[in-house]
């Protein structure tokens, strides 16, 4: 089997960036559903990853 990656160059670095912010966004989001919490605990986890985020940006 054959696997071919595709690194990113200068002139897609942006796309490869908010790809990957899509990527770890997904997986927060599916640990976030699969807490075993009401849904209003869930939206205030949701909420807090925000600020935290909002507040540290890489």
């Amino acid at each position: 089997m054959n696997f071919y990656v595709n690194l990113p160059t200068e002139e897609n670095m942006d796309l490869f960036y908010e790809r990957c912010a899509q990527f770890e966004a997904g997986i927060v989001l599916e640990y976030i559903k699969s807490l075993d919490a009401s849904n209003y605990a869930k939206k205030q986890i949701l909420e807090g990853a925000l600020d935290y985020l909002k507040a540290n940006p890489r």
